[in-house]
């Protein structure tokens, strides 16, 4: 069932309204408790109104999609088998007519998400598979049998993904071409990111106790190395026209042993470079306390570059995490939500104006021990409370410019 409801000035709400499970006559039953359909997996082609996410039924994980207004839905995967294999990585492309994911692994549990697990016992153990499926027709494509992280390419003709933690590969997304090797790397890659104009790829090289952040120039030009040092380099983002990138830089891992109950600061940077020159200055820094350090919530350091040329992160410097917003050219540093709650699960709008997320606050005070949509700008504060009442709201995407989506 799907719910709309308007606010005058606000944005159109559109929530997927899970399951409706009746126990009125019977307690409930730990096999029927089991059974609950559990959803995951939201993301959006905004520029087409389309969404798309993952249901597990019975530990069978499948795929819906949803164009425009429509109230009914449309299962694009049809997998029949409790086999613990995890549906993760999904992304539409830029033209809203492939969706691509992966499949297998456990990437959100004590497993890496391109190590293979096998629940079932099968007498061979799944692989990590990078599919993709055409819209139209609902037509499923084996891309790769062993890799993580597929990413489709800005003109929605091919699909990167890494393969051995070290190696990116491309193919193309109908896979009527056989995979190919673009670059290889010491260390484990991760962190794909596309240039806006389709001719580079950002990515971070983690060597273990220090990480660098590397471009790749598709006319096979060598890697060039973003200001790397001994630090750990993470979150790569690059600007609306594509001759930056802003990321995070925090202390590399290493000393004298110590103990693992000692809490200690993890202070971190923001820092933006020039591609063409590859330095970076430095935009801001946390506090070197237990507040100012990495945030640890949905998303970590949730940094993007938005509208009005504004850098948006995340930071617990004081006590809850909140977002904060930034000149790119330096200034004075904007808390954007400020109160006694958290925010996590944000995302930025299609414009990069807005930015939504949910919040344990609200006008009532039992908020707290609830999650709600807020929306607020990206450089000022206008912060809005969206989706009020005694509900729970969480991991929201933008629909398209005037809509949201929620679980």
């Amino acid at each position: 069932m799907f719910y709309k409801k308007n606010y005058s000035s606000l944005l159109a709400i559109f929530m997927i309204a899970i399951a409706n499970v009746s126990l009125a006559h019977a307690q409930a039953s730990l096999k029927s408790l089991l059974e609950f359909p559990f959803p995951d997996n939201l993301c959006s082609a905004p520029a087409y109104s389309e969404i798309a996410w993952t249901f597990d039924i019975q530990g069978r994980r499948n795929i819906y999609f949803l164009k425009g207004n429509n109230v009914s839905y449309q299962q694009l995967t049809h997998d029949t088998s409790d086999d613990g294999q995890q549906i993760s990585d999904m992304s539409f492309s830029e033209n809203g007519q492939w969706l691509v994911y992966a499949r297998g692994g456990a990437p959100e549990g004590n497993w890496s998400n391109n190590v293979p697990v096998n629940p079932a016992s099968y007498p061979l153990i799944p692989p990590v598979e990078i599919r993709s499926v055409e819209i139209s027709t609902g037509k499923n494509y084996l891309l790769a049998k062993d890799g993580s992280s597929p990413l489709i390419s800005p003109d929605s003709k091919r699909v990167l993904f890494i393969r051995n933690n070290k190696e990116v590969w491309s193919m193309s997304v109908d896979s009527s071409s056989k995979p190919t090797l673009l670059f290889e790397t010491r260390g484990s890659i991760g962190s794909l990111r596309w240039s806006p104009d389709g001719k580079r790829l950002a990515f971070v090289a983690d060597r273990g106790d220090h990480s660098f952040i590397g471009v790749y120039n598709i006319d096979n030009a060598p890697v060039q190395w973003i200001d790397p040092t001994f630090s750990r380099d993470v979150s790569p983002r690059w600007s609306p026209t594509g001759d930056s990138i802003v990321f995070v830089r925090m202390p590399a891992i290493g000393g004298a042993p110590d103990s693992i109950l000692r809490q200690y600061p993890r202070p971190c940077e923001i820092r933006i470079a020039d591609i063409q020159h590859t330095k970076s200055v430095l935009l801001w820094k946390s506090p070197n306390t237990l507040r100012g350090s990495v945030p640890t919530t949905n998303g970590g350091f949730n940094l993007h570059w938005a509208a009005n040329n504004r850098i948006i992160f995340l930071s617990t410097q004081d006590n809850w995490p909140h977002l904060y917003s930034i000149p790119a050219t330096g200034g004075e540093l904007l808390l954007l939500t400020p109160g006694h709650f958290m925010v996590e699960y944000i995302a930025l709008s299609p414009d990069k104006k807005h930015l939504i997320f949910s919040a344990n606050t609200g006008p009532d005070k039992l908020d707290i021990d609830r999650r709600h949509i807020g929306m607020v700008s990206v450089d000022k504060q206008d912060m809005k409370i969206i989706t009020p009442g005694d509900g729970i709201e969480a991991h929201c995407i933008f629909k398209d410019d005037h809509s949201i989506a929620f679980i």
